[in-house]
């Protein structure tokens, strides 16, 4: 995977492939996830773009992004927190799967009716001064009512079939699995662009003078949801549905 680049005058090795796919990318090196993030690049559910045509449609330094995401690989190795700590690519299905349900599903059935309170409360306090909390409300309210469709169809219907394609591969399993990606996969797109809606009307959750504590909560709140759906989706779009398309049969 490694190669020689060329950046203003020095040589230095880099620890991707420009050319990957931001899904493979951040598959095989997971510190890459926080850098793309602090550079807006969507690696979830736009995670079957290759990096350099991304990076270029964002109007963004590709060396500049390479620079960054080569210095993370680097405090990653030194510090033993890359692949090897994760081990998403290796870690059975069974044992993928039981992750993101016990660790993000049911963070999403704690966080979603707790947080959708909080939304409406700042809306009907600040809404007069800060009309586009209005949008935020609709906005949330739409993913809220997706994701709580979403999970349970996951939980009893994909996942089984997943974990049935793992134990006993054969033709019949794979299809049952491959005609369920599909809708999925477009509720997470949909899940992506609520978030990155939300995101542009907040200014990055960029929070006004005028702010209350709850305010201030909610806007935090929205944040953490946002790293944390982002991290959900990309275990399940880059690494568990692509390993189980892989199944051989």
């Amino acid at each position: 995977m490694n190669q020689t680049a060329q950046n203003d005058g020095i040589s230095e090795e880099e620890c991707f492939d420009r050319s990957m796919l931001l899904g493979d990318l951040v598959a095989e090196l997971p510190a890459a996830a926080q850098v793309l993030k602090s550079f807006k690049i969507d690696f979830c559910c736009g995670g079957n773009r290759p990096f350099r045509d991304v990076v270029k449609e964002h109007g963004l330094d590709e060396n500049e992004v390479v620079r960054a995401l080569n210095e993370a690989c680097r405090q990653s190795v030194s510090t033993g927190s890359g692949i090897d700590a994760a081990n998403w690519l290796e870690l059975p299905l069974s044992d993928l799967i039981n992750y993101i349900v016990r660790n993000h599903h049911q963070y999403l059935y704690h966080t979603l009716p707790e947080l959708a309170q909080y939304v409406m409360t700042i809306e009907s306090v600040h809404g007069a001064r800060h009309p586009e909390l209005g949008r935020i409300r609709k906005l949330y309210a739409e993913m809220n009512k997706e994701l709580m469709e979403h999970l349970p169809k996951e939980e009893l219907d994909l996942f089984p079939a997943i974990k049935q394609l793992d134990e006993v591969p054969s033709q019949a399993n794979l299809e049952l699995v491959m005609s369920q990606l599909d809708d999925l996969g477009t509720e997470h797109e949909s899940c992506g662009r609520v978030l990155k809606e939300m995101r542009e009307i907040t200014c990055d959750y960029t929070l006004p003078e005028d702010a209350c504590p709850t305010y201030q909560y909610t806007f935090r709140m929205l944040a953490e949801l946002e790293a944390d759906l982002f991290e959900h989706i990309h275990l399940e779009n880059n690494i568990l549905f692509p390993r189980a398309a892989k199944v051989a049969v």
